[in-house]
């Protein structure tokens, strides 16, 4: 839609008599309401930054975590720039802990104090006397499913921290344990 509206030279007249912030809100409802999957290409098409005010935006977002439904989050929070109204336990570490890599780094990315907040995070789970069973138990209670404990302990963890580290070009010094 969004090609041929460019191509056609429609898009400015489209977005200008027909997609109002009415158009814009059921659009986005509709989208989350399922998966988010199509939410990236729409967000550009019904001009959702523009036409629904921050509130909405996040509401949504919340519903989307209340739902579990971390990925979704993660790319609706992404789409319209809003992961910094995050915390790293809202979005960034269920995604980690369900396996939701690409989500993660797509949300993560440009997103600096985030990032240096999760490899802070995983660095401090890094010593054996570290409470994983309790990081692990807080996040099932929360509701995040498939959380793989092996992945988060040792050489594991350690590698997954490194490849943080470079990933987003981070100072080691953030990860003294690892």
């Amino acid at each position: 839609l969004q090609e041929w509206m460019d191509e056609s030279g429609a898009a400015d007249d489209l977005r200008r008599d027909q997609l109002d912030k009415e158009l814009s809100l059921k659009a986005f409802h509709l989208l989350t309401a399922q998966h988010a999957h199509f939410h990236t290409p729409a967000a550009a098409v019904f001009r959702f930054k523009d036409h629904l005010d921050e509130e909405e935006q996040l509401g949504r977002i919340r519903w989307l975590l209340e739902q579990k439904r971390f990925k979704d989050a993660a790319t609706v929070a992404t789409d319209l720039g809003l992961q910094d109204k995050f915390c790293l336990d809202d979005v960034a570490l269920p995604c980690l802990l369900s396996e939701q890599h690409a989500a993660l780094e797509t949300y993560l990315k440009g997103q600096r104090r985030l990032q240096e907040e999760l490899v802070v995070a995983l660095d401090a789970l890094v010593p054996h006397d570290a409470d994983l069973a309790g990081f692990i138990h807080r996040f099932k209670a929360m509701g995040v499913a498939g959380i793989q404990p092996d992945k988060l302990s040792g050489k594991t963890l350690q590698k997954l921290i490194g490849r943080l580290l470079k990933l987003y070009n981070l100072p080691g010094e953030l990860t003294p344990k690892t």
